[in-house]
């Protein structure tokens, strides 16, 4: 009897904590306030040009296989950047981060896309340059 209510219980017990429906919102926005005004500024500067919004590290590069290729990989898979400005075929050619990350991950970050070949631009959260500033900015970056 013990090992009947004991397996009940195990039945019983999981079904009430997790609750009917799982805890998930919809977020208002994939973008804040300040994000938006740079993704517009971005569009306008570069009309033939595709802009992604909050993308991941391993999304952009690839890690070549070897013997340390987990321990490299774990270095870039929870990173991202805020935008990544790509031609028509959806090469990326430049990716842009938004100030406001502590000094460890923007370095992780920049180490990873140089070591990659692709530029960084990176742009304080309360200085959003304008449409000509942020053509100005790609051109003089390397």
């Amino acid at each position: 009897m013990a090992l009947f209510i004991l397996f009940l219980s195990i039945l019983i017990i999981p079904i009430k904590s997790v609750g009917e429906y799982p805890p998930y919102f919809r977020k208002k926005s994939l973008l804040n306030e300040t994000e938006q005004l740079l993704f517009n500024r971005l569009v306008e500067a570069m009309p033939n040009h595709y802009i992604i919004a909050k993308i991941r590290l391993s999304d952009i590069i690839g890690v070549q296989k070897g013997d340390e290729w987990q321990a490299w990989f774990n270095k870039i898979n929870r990173k991202g950047v805020d935008f990544a400005i790509c031609d028509t075929s959806f090469a990326v050619l430049a990716c842009i981060v938004v100030d406001r990350r502590t000094h460890q991950q923007k370095t992780d970050v920049s180490e990873a896309l140089k070591a990659a070949g692709i530029p960084m631009l990176q742009i304080e959260a309360d200085k959003i340059p304008s449409t000509e500033e942020i053509n100005t900015l790609l051109k003089e970056t390397p």
